[in-house]
């Protein structure tokens, strides 16, 4: 059985804005897993090429816009402009009174060193602050941002079939893992959504957890984020 125990929050430490640019993989753009993303708070790198501008709003009839498809399609623009660098200017997040989508604006860059500007910028600043690589266990950082979209429901989220946190809005909790392998997290309200966690010992990671919009009520959305992002949204949380 999977041995959970749950932690004091950690006082979080102020981390370079850097540590706000996510990526996936390291190749000129071919498809959207190719685009690098910089954060709306940092700032995009030097000597890259301004492509243009781009928005993904949502035109009142969309069904499906979350915010990995929104970025999805953010990065499609910049695909279609010749580029490899998405930087987000402006990002809404859904509200009851406004629009229930996720919208985003920002500019298109090119850069043909994109390996080399990945490999400075996003080496993890983050495990080494947080837990020893000599550690017998693994430490969950589960949060969920304020959002007006389903404010008043909450979740469990689970590790396998144990419940080790339940997701309030505007929350944060810590749990630590003393067994390596694959696991599910998963949540349940009207539909039940899950991701594969492969837990190592020494290891932090940042779950994003968040509720979108469902056929009744709403639907769990989780997310694995990158320790440098990911540690960046639970500090706002968590330091409140």
């Amino acid at each position: 059985m999977t041995q959970i125990t749950h932690l004091m929050y950690p006082t979080i430490r102020t981390i370079l804005l850097a540590c706000l640019i996510c990526f996936t993989t390291i190749a000129a753009a071919q498809n959207t897993q190719d685009v690098l993303v910089i954060e709306e708070e940092a700032e995009a790198p030097a000597n890259i090429k301004f492509l243009g501008k781009i928005k993904v709003g949502d035109g009142g009839f969309k069904i499906n816009c979350g915010y990995e498809r929104v970025i999805d399609e953010a990065k499609e623009k910049v695909i279609k402009k010749g580029g490899n660098i998405l930087k987000i200017t402006k990002l809404k997040e859904p509200s009851v009174l406004g629009s229930t989508c996720y919208r985003v604006w920002g500019e298109a860059y090119y850069t043909d060193s994109l390996e080399s500007l990945m490999g400075a910028i996003m080496q993890d600043k983050v495990t080494p602050m947080l837990i020893s690589d000599t550690a017998k266990y693994a430490l969950l950082y589960i949060y969920r941002p304020h959002s007006s979209v389903g404010g008043l429901l909450n979740y469990w989220l689970h590790v396998n079939d144990e419940e080790v946190c339940r997701v309030r809005n505007y929350s944060s909790c810590v749990v630590k893992i003393e067994k390596e392998g694959p696991v599910k997290l998963w949540g349940t309200i009207e539909t039940r959504a899950e991701k594969e966690l492969d837990i190592r010992f020494g290891k932090v990671y940042f779950i994003r957890c968040e509720i979108g919009m469902g056929v009744w009520v709403g639907r769990p959305v989780i997310t694995i984020q990158h320790p440098n992002k990911g540690y960046y949204e639970y500090s706002l949380i968590s330091n409140h």
